[in-house]
């Protein structure tokens, strides 16, 4: 009898390792980093309160919401709430 008990707590905590292991594959995300080919119009708010505007000839940001920009040949970095990026024909 003490063998079954043993078995079923090695199946157990077999059991318990790999849905720890998936868990942890699950939930350890890639955030997508997206980029900007030239095609968008960007307008950043500075946080002296001036906007700045034209178009993006590169701009990334990555998980941690940094996004960084370049307009008219000057890279600003910022957080993604002070950027809005507008796509398609401007």
């Amino acid at each position: 009898m003490k063998n079954n008990k043993d078995t079923i707590r090695v199946i157990a905590m077999v059991l318990l390792v790999l849905v720890l292991l998936i868990m942890a594959i699950m939930f350890t995300g890639c955030a997508p980093e997206a980029s900007a080919a030239g095609d968008e119009w960007a307008i950043i708010r500075m946080p002296n309160g001036e906007i700045v505007e034209g178009r993006a000839t590169n701009a990334y940001y990555n998980s941690s919401g940094v996004y960084s920009i370049t307009i008219d040949g000057t890279t600003y970095k910022t957080h993604m709430a002070n950027v809005v990026v507008i796509s398609g024909d401007n």
